[in-house]
C-alpha cells in the first residue's frame, strides 16, 4: 500500500528496535545489545529472512527513512504518544536523512533531549510506581513504571486510572509524582490524533476522548480475541465510534 501511494507507514518501537539491533556501537558490540531478552524479540523476524539477507537490509534501509509522525488538516498520527515538542525534535533530525547511524547512536544515549524524544513518542509516557509496587507486562516481565494516559490530568486519580490500559494488578494509590511525565497533557481542542502500540483489548474503548483514539486492539496477540481496528476519518474534530471499523482476530487467523 505505501509502494502503491494509498498509505503512510511510520516508525514504531519495533522498527526502530531493529534498526538499533543491526546498527554497531563502535565499542565491537551494537546499539541495542544481542542478550538474550533482546536476541528473543528479534528471532522470528530473523528466521523469515534467513537465506534472504538482501532483502532483509532492504527492509532495514525502508525502516530508516520511516517518518515518526504525519499532521493533515485537522488530523494526527503517531504510534504511541504526541508531544510537538518531540516531534519537532525529531521532524528537525529526522530531515536531514533519516534515522541514519550518526541519529541513532545519539538517540540511544539514555537522558539526552533525543533519546527521551524517541523514547515517549515511539514507546509512551510513562510514571514510575511507588517503591513497593510493580506490575507483569504482557511478556511476563516485572515492571515498574506504567505508560500513562498523557491526554489526561492525573490529579486526584491512582496508577491504575491512569495508566492506558488500566489493568486490575496495578495499584490503586494516588499519583504523587508526574516528573517522569514532565506534566505534558494534550489538549482537548487539539486536533485528533491517532495512535497504536498499548495493545488494548475488547473491552477498552478505541476513542478514549473526542480526539483521542487508539487503534490498537490486539490483533497480533494469540492469547486475546483482538481485533484489527480502523478509524473512517472525514475531517470532524469530534470523532464518531460509529465509524470505527474492525475484522475479528479469528477472521484474520482463517
Amino acid at each position: 500500500m505505501v509502494e502503491a501511494g494509498s498509505a503512510v507507514a511510520l516508525m514504531g518501537n519495533h522498527e526502530y528496535n531493529a534498526l538499533c539491533y543491526h546498527t554497531p556501537d563502535g565499542r565491537g558490540g551494537y546499539l541495542r545489545a544481542h542478550e538474550h531478552e533482546k536476541r528473543k524479540q528479534h528471532v522470528a523476524t530473523l528466521e523469515q529472512f534467513k537465506g534472504l539477507e538482501p532483502e532483509w537490509a532492504d527492509h532495514l534501509a525502508w525502516f530508516r527513512q520511516l517518518p515518526v509522525a504525519i499532521e493533515g488538516p485537522g488530523l494526527r498520527a503517531v504510534h504511541a504518544c504526541w508531544d510537538p515538542r518531540h516531534i519537532s525534535l525529531l521532524n528537525a533530525e529526522l530531515k536531514k536523512g533519516g534515522f541514519t547511524e550518526e541519529v541513532l547512536k545519539r538517540a540511544t544515549v539514555k537522558g539526552t533531549a533525543l533519546w527521551t524524544a524517541v523514547e515517549e513518542t515511539l514507546k509512551g509516557k510513562e510514571l514510575r510506581l511507588p517503591a513497593d509496587s510493580a506490575f507483569q507486562d504482557k511478556g511476563g516481565h516485572a515492571r515498574r513504571d506504567v505508560r500513562i494516559r498523557w491526554w489526561e490530568d492525573p490529579a486526584g486519580k491512582s496508577y491504575q486510572e491512569h495508566s492506558v490500559t488500566q489493568e486490575e494488578s496495578l495499584t490503586r494509590a494516588p499519583v504523587l509524582d508526574r516528573s517522569h511525565a514532565d506534566g505534558f497533557i494534550y489538549g482537548e481542542d487539539a486536533p485528533p490524533v491517532f495512535f497504536g502500540h498499548y495493545w488494548l483489548e475488547r473491552h477498552h474503548p478505541a476513542i478514549m476522548r473526542p480526539n483521542i483514539c487508539c487503534l490498537d486492539h490486539s490483533v497480533a496477540n494469540p492469547k486475546v480475541d483482538g481485533r484489527l481496528m480502523a478509524y473512517r476519518f472525514d475531517g470532524e474534530a469530534v470523532l464518531d465510534p460509529a465509524k470505527l471499523v474492525w475484522v475479528d482476530r479469528m477472521d484474520v487467523a482463517g
